[in-house]
């Protein structure tokens, strides 16, 4: 199991790859904790490049993240986590990540 984020140096990501699923498991139990500090955040599953996702939205229902999920034998083997906002915007208004978190603090 693998884990990888992109923030693209403008919001807070993983700075490299996590890989075991104890590791992976524990530090997205950790992220999704503190998103859930922010009133009105939702998970809207969809289908991301052909596969399993979910998109991570404000209260505006704008967007902070999109979650990737790669699947083989029956078993998530890797997620990306996409939270630059750059490559967010083609899919609809984005939120601004570094504010939503400064009141869960």
């Amino acid at each position: 199991m693998e884990l990888t984020g992109d923030g693209g140096g403008k919001v807070p990501a993983l700075a490299w790859s996590l890989r075991g699923r104890n590791h992976v498991a524990r530090t997205l139990f950790s992220w999704f904790r503190l998103v859930a500090c922010v009133l009105g955040v939702s998970l809207r599953l969809v289908e991301v490049n052909g596969g399993p996702g979910a998109l991570l939205l404000d209260g505006q229902q704008r967007l902070i993240g999109v979650l990737a999920l790669d699947i083989a034998g029956g078993q998530i083997t890797s997620i990306s986590a996409i939270v630059n906002p750059d490559k967010l915007t083609h899919l609809g208004p984005v939120a601004d990540f570094r504010s939503l978190l400064r009141p869960a603090r």
